[in-house]
């Protein structure tokens, strides 16, 4: 059972978000931090309801591109959306829609910040999405996220926003193996006014893609866009190979 309280304080911030609401508890998890979770002894938080938002955010843009730039190459597509469903641009929204201002957090959690940081507003945004599929179904999702998303979608679709290779690789592997790339210099040569740098870039201790460059940071580049070609061809290559339905 709610308290008035905390009925009060996400009656308010699903408002804001023109969220019908049925069941205001899918709510209540999805923006109850695990750190609350544990200091309160409670038997739920929002991380499950946050793989199943990421699932359905996903869904939702993917469905939106397709049909909204059908001329459009996969390898565009897949940078419009990466750049979307990012936790950096997830963040961005959920501090624009106040997520803080309903989101549970513990005591240790809130004094380092716990209220404005960037992983636990984008999680709870995800999570919050999950819930809202659950308690009224996609159309209901679609109708609200969409017209939230669009903006930046159409400013990646008009090449208006600065989205890097190395950028790219960094939210895939948070989002699939949640962690961060590593560049690791695997050789240097040349004359030291003129030297090239061999970097690779390694995702929990893998070698994603090599590359090579006058500049440290032209070489990380380079091995960032060869890790997203060899993601998106394997990923190409599991699709192939999944069997009809």
């Amino acid at each position: 059972m709610l308290s008035k309280r905390r009925t009060d304080q996400l009656k308010k911030f699903l408002r804001s978000l023109q969220i019908p609401v049925k069941d205001l508890r899918l709510y209540d998890r999805g923006l109850t931090h695990k750190s609350f979770a544990n200091e309160q002894n409670l038997d739920y938080n929002n991380e499950t309801l946050e793989f199943l938002g990421d699932s359905v955010l996903q869904l939702v843009v993917n469905e939106y591109l397709f049909l909204t730039y059908p001329g459009f190459k996969e390898s565009k597509l897949s940078r419009i959306k990466s750049f979307v469903v990012s936790k950096k641009n997830l963040y961005k929204l959920a501090k624009d829609l106040r997520l803080g201002s309903a989101l549970l957090v513990g005591k240790g959690e809130m004094n380092t910040g716990g209220l404005i940081k960037e992983s636990n507003l984008a999680n709870a945004l995800e999570a919050v999405i999950g819930a809202f599929y659950l308690d009224r179904g996609l159309i209901k999702v679609q109708k609200t996220l969409l017209p939230l998303l669009i903006p930046q979608i159409s400013l990646m679709a008009e090449n208006k926003v600065d989205f890097d290779n190395k950028s790219q690789l960094q939210e895939y592997a948070q989002r699939v193996f949640r962690t961060r790339p590593v560049y690791r210099v695997i050789e240097t040569r040349g004359p030291e006014h003129n030297m090239v740098f061999r970097i690779s870039v390694f995702i929990n201790d893998r070698n994603f893609g090599t590359g090579e460059g006058t500049r440290k940071i032209m070489a990380e580049e380079q091995a960032a866009r060869n890790a997203l070609t060899q993601i998106h061809q394997q990923e190409r290559a599991v699709d192939a190979g999944s069997p009809e339905s």
